[in-house]
C-alpha cells in the first residue's frame, strides 16, 4: 500500500468518525428535546389547575421551555456542517496530477475534520449544559414552591 492510500483511507476513516459522533450528539440533542418539550407542557398543564403548585408548574414549565429553546436555537441550527467527500466537480481539477490532487483532498479532508470537531465540541458543550439545567428542574420547582411565589 501506498503512502498516500494509507492516509487517504485513514483521513475518510478518521471524518466518518467524526461525523458519527456529530449525529450521536444530534440525536442526543433530539432526545432532550422531547423530554423539555413534553415535561414543559405537562408543567403547563399542571399550572392551569388552581392549588398550591400553581406558581412551581408555571415557573417549570417556563424552565424547561426555555432549556428547550436554547436546544434548538443553539444546539440544533445546522452551521456548515462539512462532508465527508468532495463533489466529482471539484476534484475534476485540469492542470494537476492525480497524486497532488489525492495530496489536496488530504488537506481539505484535514480541514472538513476540524472544522467538524469544533461543531461537535461546540453542540456537545450546549448539550452538556443543557441536560445539567433540565436535572435542576426539582430545584427549581422547589425553590420557587418554598420560597412562596
Amino acid at each position: 500500500m501506498e503512502r498516500i492510500d494509507w492516509l487517504e483511507r485513514a483521513a475518510i476513516e478518521c471524518m466518518t468518525e467524526v461525523a458519527g459522533t456529530g449525529d450521536l450528539i444530534r440525536g442526543e440533542l433530539n432526545v432532550l428535546l422531547t423530554i423539555c418539550l413534553s415535561g414543559g407542557g405537562a408543567a403547563l398543564v399542571l399550572a392551569t389547575k388552581q392549588d398550591a403548585y400553581t406558581v412551581a408548574s408555571l415557573c417549570v414549565a417556563v424552565w424547561l421551555f426555555g432549556i428547550a429553546m436554547i436546544i434548538a436555537v443553539l444546539g440544533k441550527r445546522m452551521r456548515g456542517y462539512p462532508g465527508i467527500w468532495n463533489d466529482p466537480a471539484n476534484l475534476d481539477q485540469q492542470g494537476y496530477s492525480l497524486e497532488e490532487l489525492r495530496g489536496f483532498e488530504i488537506q481539505n479532508t484535514q480541514y472538513h475534520i476540524e472544522v467538524a470537531t469544533l461543531l461537535n465540541r461546540q453542540r456537545s458543550k450546549i448539550y452538556n449544559r443543557c441536560l445539567i439545567a433540565s436535572c435542576l428542574t426539582p430545584v427549581v420547582a422547589l425553590a420557587v414552591y418554598f420560597l412562596g411565589f
